[in-house]
Order: structure tokens, then sequence, then C-alpha cells
């Protein structure tokens, strides 16, 4: 019931899918009520990660490339969550290798699954022919298309791939990639105090209910 492509995903009781980007961190998966069965590192031949459509990650297909990310065994509830969290994206058949064995649930339970095989598993992208209508007919939303990934993001993904033992050489280059700084707190927009703030009228929280917006 493990194994399964995007053509059949509706009728199995549970699905592998390979994570790549902020679905990678345990912590990301968990505030979302997502507890995989299993979890393994794993490469995606044929594929490599762009960051894209608004510095999100995206598959994009390249024969020369090779990915990596986390393979979670969730149940089709789980994946009903994760496709609402991925609306923009599509679903599409992958077929990673884990780095180790995998276990595949049946219907008598945990049984041993086969080591450095493909896995039938499905992923999110968006498709290169979807990311040009975006472009088509948001010609002045550069930042749709081409904003960076932010610090925070790049942080959130490169967590979980060390959580989960993802090879240390796709780690640093996820890290490498170019991202736009996290704010510091100094750089944050600060309401200027009046020269006479001592002067400044102060009001209760009763007294702000009460007023309720209206100018006083």
């Amino acid at each position: 019931m493990g194994d399964c492509g995007t053509n059949d995903v509706n009728k199995h009781v549970s699905v592998w899918y390979f994570g790549y980007g902020s679905m990678c961190n345990p912590t990301s998966l968990k505030r979302r009520g997502i507890i995989p069965f299993e979890s393994q590192p794993a490469k995606l031949k044929g594929y490599k990660v762009d960051f894209q459509l608004g510095g999100m990650a995206n598959l994009v297909q390249d024969e020369t490339s090779m990915c990596h990310g986390v393979l979670h065994h969730v149940t089709m509830d789980m994946f009903k969550v994760l496709s609402a969290i991925e609306a923009s994206y599509e679903v599409m058949d992958a077929h990673p290798t884990p780095y180790a064995p995998y276990n595949r649930l049946n219907g008598s339970g945990p049984a041993a699954g086969t080591c450095f095989s493909p896995v039938a598993a499905v992923a999110f992208t968006v498709h290169p022919e979807h990311l040009a209508k975006l472009q088509q007919e948001n010609p002045g939303n550069r930042a749709l298309y081409e904003s960076l990934p932010s610090e925070r993001y790049i942080r959130i993904i490169t967590e979980g791939l060390r959580h989960f033992g993802v090879d240390p050489a796709w780690v640093e280059w996820v890290e490498a990639q170019p991202f736009a700084p996290t704010k510091l707190a100094a750089d944050y927009f600060k309401v200027p105090t009046p020269a006479d703030s001592a002067s400044l009228r102060l009001y209760t929280l009763e007294q702000l209910a009460k007023y309720k917006g209206e100018r006083n």
C-alpha cells in the first residue's frame, strides 16, 4: 500500500512523498500535524532544484542532474494536508533512491524494503509551461518568479536536511544559494517619538475598547 504514483495515489492508504524544500524539516511537518511512519534521506536522478515562484524551491527536470531530499512515508490524510499547503504546485510521479533500506507498510505490518532501490513516490513541482504562463500573465510582477529565497527559508531547509542525514555536500550547496537576508530588528520601521512625549495622553484598555477606533 505504500508504493504508488500520481495516477492511483487516491486508491492507497499511504504514500511515499519526496520533500526537497521546507517539508524536509521535521518541525515544519509536525506543526502541520504530519508525523510520517518513516523518513529517509534520498536522491532523485534527472532533476535539479531551482528557487523559483517567489523564491520557493522547485523540482526542474534535467537529465544531467541529481538532487537530494527526504522521503516521507505518510498517510493519505497527511498527503492531503501537504497538497493543500503546496496548492500552487502540481503532483508528479518520482522514483527517488533512499540512502539506506526502507520499510513498506502492508496489511500485516512493516516489512523490509529493498536496499538502495528506487521507490515509487510522489513530489510537487511547478512545470516550466506554468512558470512561462505566470510570466506572461504577470509581466509587471517580476518578484513572483524572480525573487530570491529568504534566509529563513534556506535555514529551514538545511536544518531539515541535516536532521535526516542528507549528503553534507548537498546541504552545503543549498546553503550557498543566494538569498534575501533576514531583516535586523534595527531595520524595521519605527514610529518616531514626538519631542513633547511627556504631554501625550494615556488611555486605559477600557477607554480604547469604548472608542473602538473613533477619533477623539
